[in-house]
């Protein structure tokens, strides 16, 4: 379980790794394309682009969170176990 959590983690931060870096760029379009007084054109490009990327960020940090509370469980049970051999 120990490798495979961490081989999982790993996975999960190259993702959050990946979904931040395409956030960062299609942002920074957005606030160009706001700057030029194109509103309803960033507007609806924040709805198509940034939405579904912050979704996706947000159910990697939760994944993220859940890896964590698993690995911490299962490290608090096994020092149970070893404090009571």
């Amino acid at each position: 379980l120990g490798a495979l959590a961490a081989e999982h983690q790993a996975d999960l931060l190259a993702e959050l790794a990946d979904i931040e870096k395409q956030y960062g760029a299609v942002a920074l379009a957005i606030v160009d394309t706001a700057a030029k007084g194109q509103i309803a054109e960033a507007t609806a490009r924040m709805n198509q682009e940034c939405m579904p990327l912050l979704a996706r960020l947000d159910e990697t940090i939760n994944a993220l969170g859940a890896l964590s509370r698993s690995r911490s469980k299962d490290s608090v049970a096994n020092s149970d176990a070893q404090a009571k051999t």
